[in-house]
């Protein structure tokens, strides 16, 4: 599918509900919240969708969280620059420099269409906590590897393993 007919399906979801996607990482500081920023910024309108009726509605709403976060922590600068260097701009919509961590809760259980564990363990540990939401608990196509702690090459190749992943999984042909 090229760039036109993925702009042309994010419009034909004009008028209808965004789907709430919850990403889930260990400590939400690094990929979780790379993720989040990454389909944001993915996902957003763009002009193409101003040609026929327009929608400030986007195909997502997105957010994360992590399994063990540390309440109000930043995500880490590393992510934060690997995100600017690959172009993704901070906006009032996406503002993941402003990014504060959060656990994982039953209320963000609740609000989610689906919650996208970035590993399978993050998977199966979701399962474990929250049984009664196992047909929304899935995966990337692939486990994205943490990050933490290592250097901005590290990082960079977290990121562009991130963007192929959601490629993969929201934006080709027959996704779900």
């Amino acid at each position: 599918m090229d760039t036109q007919q993925v702009m042309e399906k994010q419009c034909d979801n004009a008028g209808q509900a965004p789907r709430r996607i919850l990403f889930v990482c260990t400590g939400n500081t690094c990929r979780s919240p790379m993720a989040e920023a990454l389909l944001k910024d993915r996902a957003r309108p763009r002009e193409v969708c101003s040609v026929g009726e327009s929608t400030d509605v986007p195909p997502f709403e997105v957010s994360s969280a992590g399994l063990y976060a540390s309440e109000g922590a930043p995500i880490t600068p590393a992510a934060a620059e690997a995100l600017a260097q690959a172009g993704v701009v901070a906006t009032p919509q996406n503002n993941y420099p402003a990014h504060a961590a959060k656990n994982v809760s039953a209320e963000l259980v609740a609000w989610a269409d689906e919650i996208v564990g970035l590993t399978a363990a993050h998977a199966m540990e979701l399962l474990m906590r929250f049984p009664q939401a196992a047909t929304k608990i899935r995966t990337l196509p692939m486990d994205i590897a943490d990050p933490y702690g290592g250097d901005a090459e590290v990082y960079r190749l977290c990121l562009t393993q991130l963007r192929y992943a959601l490629e993969l999984a929201y934006f080709t042909e027959g996704e779900a």
